[in-house]
């Protein structure tokens, strides 16, 4: 059995999709001292496949901005939420037919693969700052972020330990 993975994607060169960059370094120790392992990548679609291949459990944490919620928060997102917000987030682009080629290569698929969004206001401005609001909320968004991969009931209503994207091995 291998230790539950969390992926933290972003871009450093754009303003607010750094957000999981930063929230993934801020929490990396923390994570790794509670047996999870930790990924800080800027990377997406088929080259998560290196990450996703063989392990049991995934929990992708990246920017996304849907305009339903307020920036700065952090939302559970289902399986059903996947396909209709990939135009809306840059590394979740890819990711449903990196699990097709997974399976179609008979890798071993997540038994369970969960996505944590965090809205953000300017996703594709290149700049090496975040909006303002992000910058303020940062920390409380790392205590969601950790609340909600450690499996305790997080501050957000949406946050449901059993919600994923209903992944199975075949």
């Amino acid at each position: 059995m291998t230790n539950p993975l969390i992926l933290f994607l972003g871009n450093r060169i754009l303003a607010d999709d750094r957000i999981g960059l930063n929230i993934g370094e801020m929490l990396k120790g923390t994570l790794e001292a509670e047996g999870r392992d930790v990924e800080i990548i800027e990377e997406s679609g088929f080259s998560l496949i290196d990450y996703l291949e063989g392990r049991e459990n995934v929990t992708i944490v990246d920017s996304v901005r849907t305009g339903l919620h307020e920036v700065g928060e952090v939302v559970i997102l289902g399986h059903d939420d996947f396909q209709r917000l990939s135009p809306f987030a840059s590394h979740y682009g890819g990711i449903p037919e990196a699990l097709a080629l997974m399976r179609q290569l008979d890798l071993q698929v997540p038994s369970t693969l969960r996505l944590i969004g965090i809205e953000v206001e300017e996703p594709y401005v290149v700049s090496t700052k975040m909006c303002d609001k992000l910058e303020m909320e940062v920390t409380r968004i790392a205590d969601e972020i950790h609340t909600a991969v450690s499996g305790q009931s997080a501050a957000s209503s949406r946050y449901s330990p059993d919600r994923n994207f209903g992944v199975s091995p075949g």
